[in-house]
C-alpha cells in the first residue's frame, strides 16, 4: 500500500519494491499474487487492509509479505502513527488504537510486514511505534525505521533522487536528521515479532 504524493516519489518506491519482489527466490509465479492499492486516507487505508483479509479468505491463502509506503508521525504524546490525507471522518492518523484494532490477517508463518515511514520503528518518548502495534496485532514479524526515512536512488547508501529517476529506495539512511555527520549508509530496520 502506498502513500499519494505530489512527485508520485511513494509511488516509485512502491513499484521499484513490486519490481524486486518476483524475482526473489520465494516468490512462485504460479501460485503466488502481489496485491498493490494506493492509499490516500486513513479511512481508504482500513478498507484495504480488510480487502486484503476477504481476498486471503476467498482465496483460502496467506499473506506472506505485506509493505506499507507512507509518511509517520513521531509525537512524543501516544498520538501519531501513519500518515495519510485527512477525510471527512478521519484525521488522517493511523493511531496506535487503530492498528491495533485492523483485523487480523492470515499470515504465513514466515510472513513479515515491512513500514518504510519515518520513524516507524523507533520508540521514543512515546514508547509506543507503529512497527510494534503492526507486530503486536499481526503476530507478524514486523520492520519499521529507526529514523528519518529518505528516498534514495541507491538501496545500500543514500544517494540524491530527482523526477526522472524510475528505480527509488524509501529508507532510513545515516545522514541528515539521523546524524549531522553520517556517512548516508543504510541503517538497518527495527524489528518487532
Amino acid at each position: 500500500m502506498e502513500y499519494v504524493d505530489g512527485d508520485r516519489s511513494f509511488a516509485r518506491a512502491a513499484e521499484t519494491w513490486r519490481r524486486l519482489v518476483p524475482p526473489s527466490a520465494r516468490f512462485n509465479r504460479d501460485m503466488d499474487e502481489i496485491l498493490s492499492w494506493v492509499v490516500p486516507s486513513e479511512n481508504e487505508f482500513r478498507r484495504v487492509w480488510s480487502l486484503v483479509a476477504e481476498a486471503c479468505r476467498v482465496r483460502k491463502a496467506k499473506a506472506f509479505f505485506g509493505a506499507v509506503f507512507s509518511h509517520a508521525s513521531k509525537d512524543d504524546s501516544p498520538n501519531g502513527g501513519l500518515e495519510f490525507k485527512p477525510t471527512p471522518g478521519d484525521d488522517g492518523t493511523l493511531s496506535r488504537g487503530e492498528i491495533s484494532s485492523l483485523e487480523v490477517l492470515p499470515w504465513h508463518e514466515s510472513g513479515a510486514l515491512v513500514l518504510t515511514g519515518c520513524n516507524t520503528g523507533a520508540l521514543g518518548k512515546r514508547r509506543w511505534c507503529p512497527a510494534a502495534a503492526f507486530a503486536a496485532r499481526q503476530k507478524i514479524r514486523t520492520l519499521g525505521q529507526p529514523g528519518y526515512a529518505y528516498f534514495s536512488r541507491r538501496w545500500t547508501q543514500y544517494e540524491a533522487i530527482n523526477a526522472a529517476d524510475r528505480d527509488l529506495c524509501l529508507w532510513a539512511y545515516r545522514r541528515r536528521r539521523n546524524g549531522m555527520f553520517g556517512d548516508g549508509s543504510r541503517m538497518p530496520g527495527q524489528v518487532f515479532t
